[in-house]
């Protein structure tokens, strides 16, 4: 038997990290665990994984398109994305902050591919497609 193995931090970096904690925890609702602008760090908090982001040392190049995600039809590069789940409760509140905050979305509305469940395909401040999801609790 092999042993129970558990993802427990991811690493990001970024080019604005007051961009990137305003997206994650401002917009999405990530729970934000620390954030030191000077320092270029920002955390934060996903059931138990810890989501660390930090400026880059020199400019990083961000994405140019959408990310190829079984999700959807349209995205044309083959680099990772996310897909954040929320609760159903607060999905059309989350879309209406990204889209009154002029954050690139994929399409004008949310997409049900399935009877009460939701996507929303947005871009993040580096350009990395996020797959904004909600399904019934």
């Amino acid at each position: 038997m092999s042993p129970k193995v558990h993802v427990s931090t991811l690493f990001y970096w970024c080019n604005d990290i007051a961009a990137t904690k305003n997206f994650y925890a401002d917009l999405i609702g990530l729970e934000e665990t620390y954030y030191d602008e000077e320092a270029g760090w920002f955390t934060c908090l996903s059931n138990d994984l810890n989501i660390v982001f930090m400026r880059a040392s020199a400019p990083l190049s961000g994405l140019a398109d959408w990310a190829k995600q079984p999700g959807y039809r349209g995205g044309t590069v083959e680099v990772p994305s996310w897909v954040i789940t929320v609760p159903a409760q607060e999905f059309q509140g989350i879309v209406a902050r990204l889209k009154a905050a002029g954050v690139p979305c994929l399409n004008d509305a949310p997409i049900s591919p399935q009877p009460d469940h939701w996507q929303f395909f947005v871009l993040d401040p580096m350009g990395s497609t996020v797959e904004v999801f909600a399904e019934p609790a």
